[in-house]
């Protein structure tokens, strides 16, 4: 898997392995951007046979992050509150917004969670910048790779972790594994240095008491701070933070090199490695911000590599039966020669069902079943023209949730009617229709499969 932090003036990538206590690096990489065109040629050439995930993270500064409390302990019931708060951070009928809901606590008048909010845009904007040379898989915010940092070297503590980076101060609080509460304060050790350390107490002092009005939990008195080996200098320069247990995290010394280590693009002392490395060997994302956009992409390049692997293997099963019928060679050439032909008309299908799939929004990465790529064809190819699909979820191993918009009435009833004649389709339930305005109305529905 490879971890890929993207900032305002630089990306870093970052694949390695976690053991014995340490991350061993096999190749790391920082560019700063915008990347230039050759050093745009030199990551594509350097990533050209990628095949593992990409797990990509957007600055925390750009996420709108609350902790509120639904009245519910239903998770479906949850989703739905999260979803009408998320549109309510982006009011806007031009903007998309792309939030992740995590489970905090379970209260006797609810459950406290986690939520994230971004607009697409924003997401898309700090992906162009990469796109050029990689596809992310998933896209979250750096606070978690902060998280699984820690996680890795330090397990599951009750902590507030500052990550010290030149320009920013990542702010995390954890206990039992799971992220409490995250800030992003805009001074990082350069401005310590230039400035001196008071501002950036005020501003630590302020996030904790932020996160103590919210309730999350009790007071927490660790602190772990992490950054590179020049944040040394902060060991003695803090006076007024009142915490009884503080101890320094310098990077360095829980990294090592690997066999065949490649080092690309700028010198790494200066920056702060925890986020990229913690998403590097990231096992699940607490929180998902991943577009609709990338997964759709995701999804028909698999589907493509799919189809060229099924011609492949239906053309070397056909030649194991000419072999076996013992046909000459002439003959034999004769059907390749068929079986070139019948390659070439397989390709005009193929890009055909690639451009009719506009919208395609589902976490193909639960499944890898023949079965559900079957199930998810047929749900595409029933879309109308003047439907568009927003959110496409997977639940509970045979149901299928829909969300999405269109400016008819009538043209969401007439995907509602073409769902249930699917085969595999067993019901079509909670179908529900609300107009917004004479020009969008917006749906959902939720398929139950046989």
């Amino acid at each position: 898997m490879l971890g890929l932090e993207i900032e305002d003036d630089h990306i870093k990538f970052c694949q390695a392995d976690f053991y014995a206590g340490k991350f061993e690096i096999h190749k790391l990489g920082i560019f700063s951007l915008p990347l230039s065109p050759e050093t745009t040629q030199f990551l594509r050439k350097t990533f050209r046979n990628w095949g593992s995930a990409v797990r990509a993270s957007i600055p925390r500064r750009k996420v709108s992050v609350h902790y509120p409390v639904f009245p519910s302990h239903k998770k479906e019931e949850i989703h739905h509150m999260a979803h009408y708060q998320a549109l309510r951070q982006f009011p806007y009928r031009d903007i998309n917004v792309n939030y992740s809901v995590s489970i905090l606590s379970r209260l006797s008048q609810g459950t406290r969670v986690i939520l994230a909010v971004v607009g697409e845009e924003i997401i898309n904007r700090y992906l162009s910048e990469v796109k050029g040379f990689i596809l992310p898989t998933a896209v979250t915010m750096n606070s978690l790779g902060i998280l699984n940092f820690y996680k890795k070297i330090r397990g599951n503590q009750e902590r507030i972790i500052l990550a010290l980076d030149a320009e920013y101060t990542n702010f995390v609080i954890t206990s039992g594994g799971k992220m409490l509460f995250c800030r992003e304060i805009n001074k990082g050790y350069r401005i310590i240095e230039e400035k001196g350390v008071e501002s950036w107490q005020a501003e630590i002092l302020h996030s904790v008491n932020s996160f103590n009005k919210e309730g999350i939990s009790s007071p927490i008195s660790g602190v772990s701070i992490i950054g590179p080996g020049n944040i040394k200098f902060l060991k003695e320069g803090i006076s007024s933070l009142p915490f009884d247990d503080l101890e320094f995290i310098y990077q360095e010394d829980f990294i090592r090199r690997g066999e065949g280590c490649e080092i690309l693009g700028e010198k790494r002392e200066e920056y702060l490695l925890a986020a990229v490395l913690g998403l590097a060997v990231m096992e699940e994302m607490e929180i998902d911000l991943t577009p609709s956009a990338i997964i759709q992409e995701i999804y028909k390049r698999r589907v493509f590599k799919q189809k060229k692997q099924a011609v492949l293997l239906w053309t070397v099963v056909f030649l194991e039966i000419l072999c076996l019928f013992g046909l000459e060679y002439r003959r034999r050439k004769l059907y390749l020669r068929d079986i070139n032909s019948v390659l070439r008309e397989l390709n005009p299908t193929i890009q055909k069902l690639e451009e009719k799939k506009k919208v395609v929004d589902f976490f193909l990465s639960r499944s890898k079943m023949p079965f559900f790529l079957d199930i998810f064809d047929k749900i595409v190819t029933t879309i109308p023209q003047g439907v568009f699909i927003q959110r496409l979820e997977y639940e509970r191993e045979s149901e299928i949730r829909i969300e999405g918009k269109s400016s008819s009435p009538q043209l969401i009833y007439d995907f509602y009617k073409s769902l249930k004649e699917i085969p595999d389709v067993k019901s079509v339930t909670d179908f529900r229709v609300n107009s917004t305005s004479p020009a969008e109305n917006l749906f959902s529905l939720r398929i139950k499969l046989q």
